[in-house]
């Protein structure tokens, strides 16, 4: 029974999947709650297991969470020929969300699961997603137990994050800002031969900006979009592209424009300008002032969408010079 002290004599220890484990040969002994034995002595129960909010790395976990969205079940044929499935839970608790993965006859258990249900993971493996983050996978000794149902999380996700806050590897995250900057549709080719779609958004609010990848029809949304329109995009994600953070809306995500019930804080052009000694490699989207120290020097360039021109020219703001290049294509 989960809470019960035992003591083990003349046990072993193994490696086994990267993990240690306890073994019981021909000459162990295990006693159930040794009368020596204080209970004071021994952390609780509930010290073993973690919140969404407090995995961040691989490796085996205990987790406890509230069920707040559900994935249908897929299948899939492996390279042997059989059939598999899968499906993920999303659990909520510890101000966070995490990513619980089921496979194979493990989606039966939580085909019927309501939303609201609390749940206690025991033996759980934490993996890195692909594009970041971690989510935790079931395996063959993965025990799961529903603790309460109906249920809140008790320190739950806020409902916006803040694009100062977001970074690589999130889901399921909610993001409000003000529109600064709207791309032309770009076209192209994938891999099936099919054609797509894309364009970009660049919002931002008072703690920072993120560009927003818009996809096939949703590109069309930003025919209804202008400079200084609220965007508001729930259940998206993150990923890193080109050494900086973008959002993106998955298949269950909405995009709205202008939505009555949500506020972004004030954005101010002084807020933002960052000084040229600040300035590091790497950096994107950022804003900087200064005064121009020599007329453009302009060249003609091939760049992947065709030829353009570009003009370079240096600017300078008393804590520094740099080299501003600006793309006419």
């Amino acid at each position: 029974e989960p809470g019960k002290i035992v003591r083990i004599l003349h046990g072993y220890t193994r490696e086994r999947r990267g993990e240690i484990e306890v073994n019981m040969g021909g000459r162990g002994q295990i006693y159930m709650e040794p009368m020596d034995a204080v209970q004071e002595n021994f952390p609780g129960i509930d010290t073993y297991f973690k919140t969404p909010g407090e995995i961040h790395s691989p490796g085996t976990v205990n987790l406890e969470g509230v069920v707040v969205d559900r994935f249908p079940v897929s299948t899939f044929n492996r390279r042997d020929g059989s059939e598999g499935k899968v499906t993920r839970l999303t659990l909520e608790e510890g101000g966070a969300r995490i990513n619980l993965v089921l496979w194979d006859e493990r989606t039966d258990e939580v085909e019927d699961m309501a939303m609201g249900t609390k749940l206690r993971l025991i033996g759980g493996s934490a993996r890195k997603r692909d594009g970041g983050g971690i989510e935790v996978h079931t395996n063959y000794g993965t025990v799961i137990k529903v603790l309460e149902v109906g249920v809140e999380p008790l320190v739950p996700v806020s409902k916006w994050t803040k694009i100062g806050d977001l970074s690589n590897g999130m889901f399921n995250v909610n993001v409000a800002g003000r529109v600064a900057q709207i791309s032309e549709e770009r076209s192209f080719n994938r891999r099936d031969g099919s054609a797509g779609r894309v364009a970009s958004v660049l919002l931002e609010d008072e703690t920072g900006t993120v560009r927003l990848s818009l996809w096939d029809d949703d590109v069309d949304l930003k025919d209804e979009m202008e400079i200084g329109s609220t965007i508001a995009l729930e259940n998206g994600y993150t990923r890193e592209s080109l050494g900086s953070v973008g959002l993106n809306p998955g298949g269950n995500s909405q995009i709205k424009i202008n939505p009555e019930d949500v506020e972004v804080g004030e954005v101010r052009v002084e807020d933002k300008i960052v000084e040229i000694q600040d300035l590091r490699e790497g950096q994107t989207n950022v804003y900087v002032r200064g005064r121009i120290l020599e007329a453009p020097q302009v060249r003609e360039v091939e760049t992947a969408r065709g030829p353009a021109t570009v003009a370079s020219f240096r600017i300078d703001d008393t804590t520094g010079e740099a080299r501003v290049s600006v793309c006419l294509l």
